[in-house]
C-alpha cells in the first residue's frame, strides 16, 4: 500500500511538472491556433544553456531566476518571427517541426550527441527530497508542482477575470469584435507568447536539473505533453494541471504495479483515446470559438 501511495505521489508531482512544460503549448494553440514544435526547442535550448552555467559554477538558483525573463524574451521573439511570416495553422505546424528538427541538428553539433548531465557538486537540489509521513517527496519536483500550480492558477485567473484575458479570448471568437472594442489585440498576444517562453525557460532549468540531456530528447516529451493539452481542453491552464496529473499518476501506478512497459504507452494511448473519445478534452476550455 505505501509503495502505491508513493507511486500516486510522484505521479501527482510528474503530472503537474508535465502541465508546467505544456502549458506554452496550450497558450500558443488556443491564442495562436497554432501547434508550435519550437517551445520543445525553447525548453531544451534553455536546459543546455542551463547545464552550460551550471557546470561553470552559476548557482541554479540563480540560473532559475535567469531563463525566465530570457525565455519570455525568446517567447516574444519567436512570435514576432511568426507574425512576419503570416503562415496559417497547417503551415505554421510544418515549420515549427523543422525549427524544431534544425535545433536537434545544432544540438549535436554543439554539444554532440553525448548524454549531458549536471554534475551533482553543482546540482545539489536534484538529490535531496522532503518527506510526509512515509513518502518522499524530491525537493525538484516540489518546486516544479508549486510552480506549476501558481503559473497555471493566475494564468488561468487572469484570462477569466481581467479586461485583458477577456478581450484575449474575445479575439479568439471575433478579432474584429475584439478590436473595435478598444482591445489591443497583438500586444496581448505578445503578453501571451511572453508567458508561454518564460515557462518554457523555467522549464529548461527543471529538465536540466532533473534528467540528462541529448540532442533527440524532446521527442521524448511530445506525445506526453500534447497529451495533457488534449486531455486538459485546449488553452485551459487548469484543465491542463488536470490533464497532466492524471496522466503521471496512470504512469506512476503502472509502474507501481510493475507494469513498466504500459507505463511507457500512457502518454501515447491518453493522446489517442483523447482525440477518438473526447477531443475538446476532458475539462472545458475557457475559449469560446465562432462555430464555423
Amino acid at each position: 500500500m505505501v509503495e502505491l501511495a508513493q507511486a500516486a505521489a510522484s505521479g501527482v508531482l510528474m503530472g503537474t511538472f508535465y502541465a508546467l512544460l505544456a502549458l506554452g503549448l496550450t497558450l500558443a494553440w488556443g491564442f495562436f491556433e497554432t501547434i508550435d514544435f519550437t517551445h520543445f526547442a525553447i525548453i531544451f535550448g534553455f536546459g543546455y544553456v542551463t547545464y552550460e552555467l551550471a557546470t561553470r559554477g552559476v548557482d541554479l538558483r540563480l540560473v532559475l531566476l535567469l531563463m525566465a525573463p530570457a525565455g519570455a524574451l525568446t517567447g516574444v521573439l519567436w512570435r514576432l518571427l511568426l507574425r512576419q511570416l503570416r503562415l496559417d495553422a497547417a503551415r505554421s505546424l510544418v515549420f515549427t517541426f523543422g525549427a524544431l528538427v534544425v535545433f536537434e541538428g545544432l544540438s549535436k553539433l554543439v554539444w554532440t550527441a553525448d548524454y549531458r548531465r549536471i554534475p551533482t557538486a553543482q546540482n545539489p537540489y536534484a538529490m535531496g527530497a522532503a518527506t510526509l509521513g512515509p513518502l518522499a517527496l524530491p525537493f525538484t519536483q516540489l518546486v516544479s508542482f508549486a510552480l506549476s500550480l501558481m503559473v497555471a492558477g493566475a494564468v488561468g485567473l487572469w484570462l477569466r477575470r481581467s479586461y485583458a484575458g477577456k478581450a484575449l479570448r474575445a479575439a479568439v471568437s471575433d478579432e474584429e469584435m475584439a478590436r473595435s472594442c478598444g482591445a489591443d489585440v497583438e500586444r496581448l498576444r505578445l503578453l501571451i507568447a511572453a508567458l508561454g517562453g518564460a515557462t518554457g525557460g523555467v522549464g529548461g532549468v527543471l529538465v536540466a536539473m532533473n534528467y540528462a540531456l541529448f540532442p533527440n530528447a524532446a521527442e521524448q516529451w511530445i506525445g506526453l505533453l500534447f497529451a495533457a493539452v488534449i486531455l486538459g481542453g485546449i488553452g485551459n491552464p487548469a484543465g491542463l494541471v488536470l490533464g497532466g496529473t492524471v496522466i503521471g499518476v496512470a504512469e506512476a501506478l503502472a509502474q507501481g504495479l510493475g507494469a513498466t512497459a504500459v507505463a511507457r504507452l500512457v502518454g501515447a494511448a491518453a493522446l489517442v483515446v483523447g482525440l477518438l473519445v473526447r477531443p475538446e478534452g476532458l475539462f472545458p476550455s475557457v475559449l469560446g470559438r465562432r462555430e464555423g
